[in-house]
């Protein structure tokens, strides 16, 4: 077999809590990520030519220098075997916006590991998959789990959280990219009190936490976000303008999303964000993560 075909799905962070600085540089944190049912295709062929050549589509899409690139980084740490062809050509449709805190680098990244895993080793165990994801991006490991996951450590630490009940989300992106690294760079982080996720690190899950005020759950990076981006503040107002019950910016930013209290309404908001110019979908979580497409 030469070729394999990934879905490597998007994410939002229902909570994010940044603790403070570590000695490596990174930042400790806790939160809870989601997988959604929205995924970049992530098509892998092995080739006689030697080397790695990315192909993205849309056209016109940027994703930085090859050189850079996770899904092409990821590539560089599953080498050929003996007798096995020495190249890959990686064929990316994006559909997870870029830029956004919805993951999609890291899901392609994990994408690649996990088909490349399988194309040159026979498949590879998940420990090893996540500890090499790792290496590469902090929320690379939550991609082969998908589902709703408590992630601890810079994130890379995960541990299965109770499946979330919200089934209708408005996610929606003013189409202006923001680097995580420059959102993590501004702001007092770390001097906020303990909030309910850092606390569950420690104490487990309580059975009935999705039964409590949503409200609590709170993203760190949020302010720092709106001051890189005003518009994200636009977005925000505008999903509780509509009614959406619970709203956040994803992550580092600059996606928001909404609980809706149905499907219909959820169709309804994200045609409305759509029309006032924004990318916005109506999406519904998904309980697992990258998976390979038949």
């Amino acid at each position: 077999m030469g070729r394999v075909v990934v879905l490597a799905p998007a994410k939002v962070n229902l909570g994010l809590e940044v603790l403070g600085k570590r000695p490596d540089g990174f930042h400790e944190i806790a939160g809870i990520l989601q997988a959604l049912r929205l995924a970049d295709t992530v098509t892998l062929t092995l080739t006689s030519e030697p080397g790695i050549d990315l192909h993205v589509r849309p056209v016109g899409i940027d994703l930085g220098p090859p050189e850079r690139n996770l899904a092409v980084r990821a590539a560089e740490l599953v080498p050929p075997l003996r007798g096995q062809p020495p190249g890959v050509a990686i064929r990316l449709v994006k559909r997870i916006p870029v830029g956004a805190g919805m993951g999609g680098g890291s899901a392609d990244a994990a994408a690649v590991l996990l088909g490349l895993g399988l194309l040159r080793r026979g498949g590879m165990r998940m420990e090893k998959l996540e500890d090499l994801g790792a290496s590469l991006g902090s929320d690379v490991p939550f991609f082969f789990r998908g589902g709703t996951q408590l992630a601890t450590g810079r994130g890379e630490r995960l541990r299965p959280a109770p499946p979330w009940p919200g089934r209708n989300l408005v996610v929606a992106h003013p189409n202006r990219p923001l680097s995580t690294a420059s959102i993590y760079g501004r702001g007092k982080l770390g001097l906020t009190d303990e909030g309910p996720l850092s606390k569950l690190h420690s104490r487990g899950f309580p059975w009935n936490f999705w039964t409590c005020d949503l409200d609590l759950l709170r993203n760190d990076l949020e302010s720092a976000v709106v001051e890189a981006e005003p518009s994200v503040a636009t977005i925000l107002c505008e999903l509780r303008k509509l009614g959406a019950g619970f709203v956040r910016v994803t992550g580092s930013g600059s996606a928001v999303f909404g609980v809706a209290p149905d499907a219909r309404r959820a169709d309804e908001w994200a045609g409305y964000l759509s029309r006032a110019g924004y990318w916005a979908k109506s999406l519904r979580p998904a309980r697992g993560g990258c998976i390979l497409r038949p």
